[in-house]
């Protein structure tokens, strides 16, 4: 059997790192307990849910990360502050 160059980065790439065979096993099983009519369902709303679930992730990683991009204000120190109100 011939494997091609990019089988290793295929599996590797699946969701949640899960390799190709445990993606087979999963399907057979889900087609084996839910039956073919309901099986394109359940996919649908599982996919619904996982990219509901990917954009929060989105949004809240983005402003966690936004957070810490921002430059803090700076506020004057107490020598600055002296020296001003000194000056008059």
């Amino acid at each position: 059997m011939i494997v091609p160059k990019n089988f290793e980065s295929l599996s590797d790439s699946l969701m949640f790192g899960l390799g190709f065979g445990e993606v087979t096993v999963i399907l057979i099983l889900a087609l084996i307990f839910l039956g073919p009519k309901r099986l394109p369902e359940v996919g649908k709303k599982v996919g619904e849910f996982y990219r509901q679930f990917r954009e929060t992730a989105d949004t809240v990683k983005g402003t966690i990360t936004g957070e810490f991009e921002e430059e803090p204000e700076e506020e004057p120190t107490e020598k600055e502050s002296d020296s001003h109100h000194g000056a008059d």
